[in-house]
């Protein structure tokens, strides 16, 4: 597998008008090259299998995962429908709870949500802990909308949160004196962005409620997660406390390569090299040629999946429906 570093190495002569493979223009430049790649097709590396267990029938899905293509649950299979699908003539209606279907199937529910899960149906504090003691004192700035439909801190958008450490370092593991110093000052009925700045550890943000003394975790984001938005996906037919076991195909979302030891999403160093002259025409005025370069660079992608992946007898067809009667058609 090709890394940050084998990128570098392959592309940074042909990054601009040449530059050194340990400048930082290069990894920006390979990142760039690898979103605008990641665009033109389900390449080899960009679509997985991903298995989870969930509950209450929203499936928010991990930062690096842009869309499901295929689902099972346990041994079955099942549909993913569109945003559209509870809007269609005939169609189910609005869902406002998962058991609303006779089969489990998924709906999508957007993207560019700020927290796995939602808040729920009462307005919370919210809190953040980091498993790093050198995250302590960094903020988190919230912003959102409060049990009447407000905005909260409109004029300096939305409210600060300064980033606590977990007791002794060990995750889970909380004082009274931890939590009080943590809490926000205002209660959100709704999180619209979350805007993180770079940290050491994993931070996990929390809704609490200081009654029953009750949290529940709404997100955890990774060290360079910085303006966090995720796709979520309703599950149907199925209660709120009943687990579902989901197997799926998922096509995976352009994160950038940091670390020059981060694998690279796009396998295949000489189409990088192409995108990277495409870019450098673009840039100077001559997008004909940088055309020439893209397609030439999608052209080696497809060739290298179709390697990967030869020609096969599967068939993929609606168990619902079948083949039905094609004599006539023909």
């Amino acid at each position: 597998m090709h890394t940050l570093s084998d990128g570098r190495t392959f592309c940074a002569e042909f990054c601009k008008n040449g530059l050194n493979p340990t400048d930082d223009t290069v990894r920006d430049i390979i990142n760039e090259a690898t979103q605008i790649l990641m665009q033109k097709g389900n390449y080899l590396n960009t679509v997985r299998k991903m298995r989870v267990c969930v509950s209450n029938f929203v499936v928010p899905m991990p930062q690096d995962v842009q869309t499901v293509l295929k689902v099972n649950f346990d041994e079955h299979t099942a549909n993913v429908w569109s945003m559209g699908y509870e809007f269609m003539d005939g169609g189910p209606g609005t869902m406002l709870y998962g058991n609303d279907s006779p089969s489990s199937d998924l709906i999508d529910l957007g993207d560019g949500y700020p927290t796995f899960w939602a808040i729920g149906s009462t307005a919370r504090q919210v809190m953040a802990f980091s498993t790093e003691a050198s995250d302590v004192g960094k903020t988190i700035r919230v912003q959102g909308y409060d049990h009447l439909a407000m905005k909260i801190d409109q004029p300096s958008g939305g409210e600060l949160i300064t980033i606590r450490q977990w007791n002794g370092g060990e995750e889970g593991s909380l004082t009274a004196t931890i939590i009080d110093s943590a809490l926000s000052t205002n209660e959100f009925q709704d999180i619209t962005s979350v805007i993180k700045p770079e940290t050491e550890g994993y931070v996990t943000l929390y809704a609490y409620d200081p009654d029953s003394f009750n949290m529940w975790i709404l997100g955890k984001y990774e060290p360079y997660e910085t303006n966090p938005g995720y796709r979520r996906y309703r599950i149907t037919s199925t209660e709120y406390s009943e687990a579902e076991h989901i197997t799926a195909l998922v096509k995976l979302r352009y994160t950038p390569a940091i670390l020059d030891t981060d694998t690279l999403l796009i396998q295949h160093l000489p189409s990088l090299k192409l995108m990277c002259k495409s870019l450098h025409q673009f840039d100077h005025g001559d997008p004909q040629k940088g055309m020439i370069y893209q397609a030439k660079a999608v052209q080696m992608l497809d060739e290298q999946l179709r390697n990967a992946h030869p020609a096969s007898n599967e068939l993929d067809v609606d168990v619902d429906f079948g083949f039905g009667d094609m004599q006539g058609m023909i």
